[in-house]
């Protein structure tokens, strides 16, 4: 049987004790709280995302009480975003259900300059296997969809030694829980510290990082990786910097051969180049003991482009992948993204290339982005490529009339050969027909084309949404 609670009794207890040390700072803080209530109706022409000989139509009423809770003062931040979807389909009454959505975090300085609290608290919805049919809008029906719920909670020690030096030391702790019931739960326990040069050293730049990672399934395997680096950073052209990495690593977890290499010395060296404030580059090439490894860091920001991209080797697991997964987007609408692997406590090493861009014009704004997200899971040696790119272009239409056009991509090569493409078109406009209402209406088109003939599908979408402001 699955578990309907948001949020489990352990997770509630932290929960509930971060709270109570923000309670005495909480009437001090300016607040910004911003309810509403959306009313939606959507007709779709496969409701279960089943090949297109087997797909059903429905119409589907959606009613979505949302809140935003913003907090700000002096010692105390705190940031919530809930969002309730309650869905009531005219054909498949069975299916009708309540699916929750809920973002909740937070800064405390408990001492002035000294020690802090950050806590964050999430509630949403994943595939299960990543080969499972992916509805983006959030509303098919027998799509094997389960919840997860995280709460994250990391108390630090910050100081400034006065030119010459900061630092900073603590303990994260995570607790992701599904509700599937199959063991997959997950602790994740970590000391980090760091201490980095200050502004007296004018020329050479260092710090020196520790971590001690914890991976604790229930009733699996449990896994440890613990690293110390130095490293340092010195100019050696104008605007154009050294940079050298060197320190060991001792890691245990689960291996195909019991023999295989888990520690060792690692070092890095590369350049790095900021010609402006706005910019900023940097190149590694390296070594760990498991091979040769890579990173990239690009960095621009102007008035009008903003562009990031980034490359990094590291190992993880999905627990503490969907403890820091977004649940928002920036506009507040919902992400369901549709690229995590199957839902597993095992050890991969993931190499992570993403780029993303924006451009704002004086109406309207052109982004997107690319990624390659690649899996070698540790224990049985197989693989998963995850690939894609987005592009959206935000229009405005007048002063109350504003438009959104998106294009979605995604490849899929999963541990078990079968592979897949997605594709997600968006066309959204929204009017706003007093400070209090907002109309919305949208077409969007999903599809997918499998290695698998059972697998493919494809779905149409038109919706209308009328939004009240409280």
């Amino acid at each position: 049987m699955r578990k309907n609670k948001i949020f489990t009794r352990k997770q509630l207890a932290v929960l509930c004790g971060f709270s109570a040390l923000f309670a005495e700072n909480a009437l001090g803080l300016n607040w910004d709280i911003n309810p509403a209530l959306s009313v939606r109706g959507s007709y779709t022409d496969n409701i279960a995302l089943t090949p297109s000989d087997q797909a059903e139509s429905d119409f589907i009423v959606e009613v979505i009480p949302e809140l935003a809770v913003s907090g700000l003062g002096r010692a105390l931040s705190l940031d919530l975003n809930y969002r309730a979807q309650l869905l009531k389909y005219m054909d498949h009454t069975d299916s009708d259900t309540v699916r929750h959505q809920l973002l909740a975090d937070g800064t405390a300085m408990l001492v002035e300059d000294l020690f802090y609290i950050d806590a964050r608290g999430s509630y949403t919805q994943r595939p299960e296997h990543s080969g499972q049919a992916y509805d983006p809008d959030n509303i098919g029906i027998s799509l094997g969809n389960i919840n997860v719920a995280t709460v994250t909670l990391y108390p630090y020690l910050k100081r400034r030694f006065g030119n010459t030096a900061s630092g900073q030391i603590g303990y994260r702790y995570r607790r992701v829980e599904y509700d599937n019931d199959v063991g997959n739960d997950q602790d994740t326990k970590e000391i980090l510290a760091s201490l980095e040069s200050g502004t007296r050293f004018t020329k050479l730049k260092w710090g020196l990082n520790y971590s001690h990672r914890r991976f604790e399934p229930e009733d699996r395997v449990r896994s440890n990786f613990e690293r110390f680096v130095g490293d340092i950073r010195y100019p050696v052209f104008k605007r154009m910097y050294a940079i050298g990495k060197l320190g060991y690593e001792q890691n245990e977890y689960t291996t195909q051969n019991a023999s295989d290499e888990k520690e060792g010395a690692l070092w890095g060296v590369g350049l790095g180049w900021a010609p402006s404030v706005r910019t900023t580059m940097e190149f590694i090439a390296g070594r760990r003991y498991f091979g040769d490894t890579k990173q990239m860091m690009v960095v621009h920001r102007a008035r009008r482009l903003t562009l990031s991209a980034n490359y990094d080797e590291d190992f993880d697991s999905n627990a503490t992948l969907d403890a820091d997964a977004p649940v928002f987007d920036d506009q507040g609408n919902p992400i369901f993204p549709g690229e995590g692997g199957d839902l597993n406590t095992e050890i991969f090493l993931k190499k992570t290339l993403a780029a993303e861009a924006t451009y704002s014009f004086p109406r309207s704004s052109l982004g997107g982005r690319i990624f390659d997200r690649k899996r070698e899971y540790t224990a049985d040696g197989t693989e998963q490529d995850v690939y894609g790119a987005d592009v959206y272009y935000d229009w405005g239409l007048g002063g109350r009339t504003s438009g959104r056009v998106g294009v979605y991509y995604r490849y899929n090569s999963s541990r078990v050969d079968d592979k897949y493409n997605d594709y997600y078109g968006l066309l959204s406009v929204e009017h706003k027909f007093a400070p209090s209402l907002v109309g919305i209406g949208e077409y969007t088109f999903l599809r997918r084309d499998s290695d698998n003939p059972l697998g493919s599908y494809k779905r149409n979408r038109i919706a209308a949404t009328m939004k009240f402001l409280f």
